[in-house]
């Protein structure tokens, strides 16, 4: 496990997710409607959504404390926060995230505007969906408040950290973002500012996604699907290589095409991208990573499980995201020595741990357990598991 695996120093003081919180409002019906058609509905579910909030609470079930058989980590696990913007009738979501274990004193409530907001058609006879999004609440985040809220979020994790026996003006402090929230370029150059390492989901990628930021794209770690990493690098603003063919997305579940894309991430980036993964559904992901010797890249592919028993995929990319981080900010409070062999005088502490090969297999070996995991139940949130279940189930558990 990734708990195992560890370095020296100041840990991960924390963990903001800056992300999406939508009200999903589920019909069941028994086909999708048509345009000028009435139909009713044959059941109706109002549940939490939003690819931030779903991250949210997955980093946090990483980050929940070991049982007491487990060997703890030298340092305290981090905290995890989220930050977004809600209506006055999403004030519940807060309950939600909160009890899942989930700071969420940087979520603002903005009465003026609606939550953002899915109206959600599932056909019983096809299981197939038809989704009408509000993004509402998600987009009317302030570029002003930005921030604000990044410095709050540095200022709470440096005072829960404070009881820790070292200092934490080095502590890596991770910033997760998707793409259902207005304002990216701000929050990134925001996250500069505050020394962030930024995890980015580009979810949803539409074509135009990276000519809306910043062209160097300072990002530290991307988790993509396929689908996603073509249309990244289809993008004009991607280095390109030319003597690489096109991207294209591979079918489910082809490691080689991914491996390839998620190198090439690494090149189109070159400045700040340390780590490209590439998710695969059933079959695990697949993950690209900078070496600092000569610049070289290394893959990994982590398998999924072949007993996974899915019901429903809501979420486990999101599940993902968020267990990969939380298991990354488990090594970095490991404590103790690190093997790996690299002279490092640069104090970037996340680079060096992904230049750990067992640090970086372990953290990935546990998203992709934990994604199968998600999809076993039905729901987002609800499926989403903790620390010792997916300990329990790598160790052979059920």
């Amino acid at each position: 496990m990734a708990s195992s695996t560890s370095i020296g120093g100041n840990g991960c003081a924390g963990v903001l997710v800056f992300g999406s919180l939508n009200v999903d409002e589920v019909f069941d019906v028994d086909s999708i409607v048509r345009e000028g058609e009435t139909i009713p509905s044959r059941g109706y579910a109002r549940v939490p959504g939003g690819k931030g909030a779903n991250q949210s609470v997955a980093a946090a079930g990483a980050l929940v404390s070991s049982p007491p058989h487990a060997p703890p980590p030298h340092l305290p696990l981090p905290r995890v926060f989220h930050a977004g913007r809600v209506g006055a009738d999403g004030v519940w979501l807060k309950d939600v995230l909160q009890s899942r274990g989930v700071d969420v004193d940087l979520v603002a409530v903005d009465p003026s505007v609606p939550t953002g907001r899915a109206i959600i058609q599932v056909s019983r006879s096809t299981r197939d969906n038809a989704i009408v999004l509000l993004p509402g609440a998600n987009h009317a985040i302030p570029a002003t408040s930005v921030a604000d809220t990044l410095t709050r979020f540095v200022a709470a994790t440096a005072a829960s950290s404070a009881a820790a026996t070292t200092t934490t003006t080095t502590a890596t402090r991770f910033l997760v973002l998707q793409n259902e929230i207005a304002n990216l370029p701000a929050i990134l150059a925001a996250a500069a500012t505050e020394h962030l390492s930024v995890v980015f989901n580009p979810a949803p990628c539409p074509p135009d996604l990276l000519a809306t930021l910043p062209a160097d794209l300072p990002v530290d770690i991307i988790v993509a699907n396929q689908i996603e990493a073509a249309a990244l690098l289809h993008s004009p603003a991607a280095v390109s290589d030319p003597a690489q063919p096109p991207p294209h997305a591979a079918p489910d579940g082809d490691s080689e095409e991914a491996a390839a894309m998620a190198a090439r991430l690494l090149r189109a980036w070159p400045r700040r991208l340390k780590l490209a993964v590439v998710t695969l559904g059933a079959a695990g992901a697949v993950a690209a990573r900078r070496r600092r010797r000569r610049r070289r890249r290394r893959s990994h592919h982590n398998r999924g499980g072949s007993d996974l028993r899915a019901v429903d995929t809501t979420g486990a990319g999101d599940t993902f995201v968020g267990f990969l981080v939380g298991a990354l900010a488990r090594a970095l409070c490991g404590g103790g020595g690190w093997g790996g062999g690299d002279n490092d005088n640069d104090g970037d502490r996340l680079a060096r741990l992904l230049r750990d090969r067992d640090a970086l297999v372990d953290a990935l070996r546990v998203a992709v357990a934990a994604s199968g995991m998600a999809c076993e139940r039905h729901g987002a949130i609800p499926a989403i598991p903790v620390w010792a279940d997916v300990e329990r189930r790598m160790r052979g558990g059920q």
